[in-house]
């Protein structure tokens, strides 16, 4: 169905199957069709077997499960080849240190996602997200532009982040950078939570909301075209 969500047949009825630990692309975002490619080729012709954890249905209804096949754990294939990301859905963890070494496996051979020019060509640009602000004084609701985020321009030439776009690790929350805005060679830009007027370094989510989890969270910069620029984690 997509990178990590397949149909299955158990006892003559079907079933959704949500892969525990995994985050693929969304329908239309970088290598999203390779993604759902790749499971499928992981799957096809083999003796399939899954395992659940300590839920059996997400919100939605989908059975939550690791997908064997022919004894490999597809959900961690699909980590180590850059096809999806690690992410906990606690309290069902039981593999995700295996799929968390994946994925930093991927990351460090710059495979799929993490690829330069994974759907685009490469920009040469470094960028790197260099703190996150999580946890500001007060009820966050009341302090959102406490809370904030601060990107880093490690190249040697101006930076045109116009259509880049921040998002959490839920994907829930995403910010779209203004078209035409640049970060010069060596600046830092902080991007507030909250409502503000835009200015040279310092930029505003708009969110009438919190975005950064105190327990802990994942930012990522995208391209344009949906490859992963930078990324930041950190533990509340």
């Amino acid at each position: 169905m997509d990178g990590d969500t397949l149909a299955v047949s158990l006892d003559g009825a079907e079933h959704t199957v949500r892969l525990i630990g995994v985050d693929a692309p969304e329908t239309g975002e970088c290598l999203a069709g390779r993604a759902g490619e790749r499971l499928a080729e992981l799957a096809a012709g083999r003796r399939l077997r899954l395992e659940t954890d300590q839920e059996l249905y997400d919100p939605h209804g989908r059975l939550l499960a690791y997908l064997w096949a022919d004894g490999a754990l597809v959900n961690e294939a699909l980590a180590a080849e850059g096809l999806a990301l690690a992410r906990a859905y606690p309290p069902n963890t039981a593999r995700q240190a295996a799929l968390q070494t994946a994925e930093e496996s991927a990351r460090r051979a710059r495979l799929g996602l993490w690829a330069p020019g994974a759907c685009g060509a490469p920009d040469g640009l470094r960028l790197e997200i260099s703190e996150i602000w999580w946890n500001p004084p007060g009820p966050d609701e009341e302090n959102l532009n406490g809370e904030y985020l601060v990107i880093v321009n490690l190249s040697g030439q101006p930076a045109d982040l116009g259509g880049f776009t921040l998002r959490d690790e839920s994907s829930s929350n995403r910010y779209r950078f203004p078209p035409g805005w640049t970060l010069a060679a060596g600046g830092r830009a902080t991007v507030h939570s909250g409502s503000g007027l835009d200015r040279p370094g310092r930029l505003y989510w708009g969110s009438s909301r919190s975005i950064w989890n105190n327990s802990g969270d994942r930012a990522f910069l995208l391209n344009p075209s949906g490859g992963i620029a930078a990324e930041y984690s950190y533990r509340g």
